[in-house]
């Protein structure tokens, strides 16, 4: 149960011509994986990940910014790379213009997180929670599925 962190993962891995759904996600949980030995969740914040919601506790927000570092949406000083996210819109959605335009658009629309000044300065745990439930948020407005936890959709 504990490795369903596919949860995050597939937030930030919304629908994909790039990579298969399955191989985004399988790509996701190691960065998970990786991501929980450096910052456990207690069963609870995990439930909640994968009900779609995102508890806002230290542990949680540094594992969602965990994998943001490690997949490049955010640097060592906690700040969001937008050009890496367009870079993966780029070539996740080769071939299908409207996803790519769709996925930049989502990423410009939470690029307003930088301005924000996080009480935990560059490391970017409370940055990754704005960051994510901006993603949250604002995915469907796109045209894009979020799919936590264990769907295969």
């Amino acid at each position: 149960m504990m490795f369903k962190i596919i949860l995050m993962s597939c937030i930030f891995a919304v629908s994909q011509a790039g990579r298969t759904p399955l191989e985004i996600r399988q790509f996701m949980l190691a960065q998970s994986m990786d991501c929980t030995k450096e910052n456990s969740l207690s069963s609870a914040e995990l439930q909640k990940l994968l009900d779609h919601e995102l508890p806002n506790t230290k542990s949680s927000n540094c594992f969602i910014a965990c994998v943001f570092k490690k997949i490049g949406w955010m640097d060592d000083k906690g700040v969001y790379n937008l050009e890496a996210a367009h870079k993966f819109a780029d070539e996740e959605y080769v071939g299908d213009a409207t996803k790519t335009e769709n996925a930049k658009k989502l990423f410009d629309m939470c690029k307003f997180v930088n301005d924000e000044k996080p009480a935990d300065g560059e490391e970017g745990c409370d940055r990754s929670n704005i960051l994510a439930r901006c993603f949250i948020d604002n995915a469907p407005k796109m045209g894009f599925h979020i799919a936590l936890g264990a769907e295969t959709k």
